[in-house]
Parts: structure tokens; C-alpha cells; sequence
């Protein structure tokens, strides 16, 4: 069985997985129903507090933001691919707001999920090489990198990040 496509549509599955209400999902995890609801509905990420409950849960949040290894650690849930190493939910909710930010910044609208999936793939290379005390200076690091090449971008829109929206 393959993951399903969106971090929406993931939230949903894990909610299915339950068998329990958006309702009851809210309080399980402390936040407002409207605050699920868009997760769900794919207007909102959540927010690293929201990942680290998921966690708690059993989730696994590296599934949950990229749609890679499965659901539940140890083969409860869907399987996309060979399961990674767990992704840090605080490391991953710095970098998202970063990365969001740097977009911003620099004059692009991105869709959530191309935020979350860059955010992925930078949190994932600074979990397994920097150590906690060392994230902050390495997200501005990695952060400064970012918009280097967004500037570049808008300086040569015929590049590699022509398919990015300038607002």
C-alpha cells in the first residue's frame, strides 16, 4: 500500500487509522478543531508541538511530512519505501518556519506541501550531522543557503527554480 500523496491526506489516514473523530483527533492532541480541521483540509502544517504529540502517539512524523517509511515504526501502517530514521518534530518546525519565511522573503508563494517537503529534506540533513546545541547557527546556515538560490532564481528565471511562483 502506497502513502497517500499529501500531508492532508496523511492526517486524514492517521485519523482513520483511530477510527476517531476530527473532533476527538483535536483533543487528543490538545488544539482546536478548526486548527485540525485545516491541517486535514491542507491549509495549515502543524505546528512542531502538533508533530511531537503525533509522536507521542506512535506516529511517525518523518511518514507524516514526507509520505516515506510507514506510518507506525515496526510495520503498523502504510509502507512507501524501506523506513528512515525518525525526523526530529522541533528541529522540523524551526526549519519549516524558516523555510517559509525565506520564500516569503524573497517574494514566492509556495504551496505548503513544497514547504514541508524542502523543509524535510533540510531538517533531515541537519539531524543526522548537527548537534542540538549547533542547530540554531546550522538552520541559519542552511536558511542563508536557501535564499541565495532563490535570489539566483530571480535573477535567471529560466533556472532550475523557474517552476516557483513569484507572488
Amino acid at each position: 500500500m502506497t502513502a497517500p500523496e499529501t500531508i492532508a491526506e496523511r492526517h486524514r489516514q492517521l485519523r482513520a487509522c483511530l477510527g476517531i473523530t476530527q473532533s476527538e483527533m483535536a483533543a487528543r492532541l490538545r488544539i482546536g478543531l478548526r486548527t485540525y480541521a485545516s491541517y486535514e483540509s491542507g491549509e495549515r502544517l502543524p505546528l512542531a508541538e502538533t508533530l511531537a504529540a503525533l509522536g507521542q502517539m506512535g506516529f511517525n512524523i518523518h511518514w507524516l511530512i514526507t509520505g516515506e517509511g510507514q506510518m507506525r515504526p515496526g510495520g503498523v501502517g502504510a509502507s512507501a519505501t524501506a523506513s528512515p530514521a525518525a525526523l526530529d518534530a522541533d528541529l522540523y518546525g524551526q526549519v519549516t518556519e524558516a523555510v517559509a519565511a525565506a520564500y516569503k522573503e524573497c517574494g514566492y508563494t509556495m504551496a505548503l506541501r513544497d514547504i514541508a517537503a524542502e523543509a524535510a529534506k533540510i531538517a533531515a540533513d541537519l539531524s543526522e550531522d548537527v548537534l542540538p546545541e549547533d542547530r540554531p547557527a546550522a538552520i541559519r546556515g542552511a536558511i542563508g543557503q536557501l535564499r541565495r538560490r532563490l535570489r539566483e532564481a530571480l535573477a535567471n528565471p529560466h533556472g532550475a527554480e523557474a517552476s516557483t511562483q513569484k507572488a
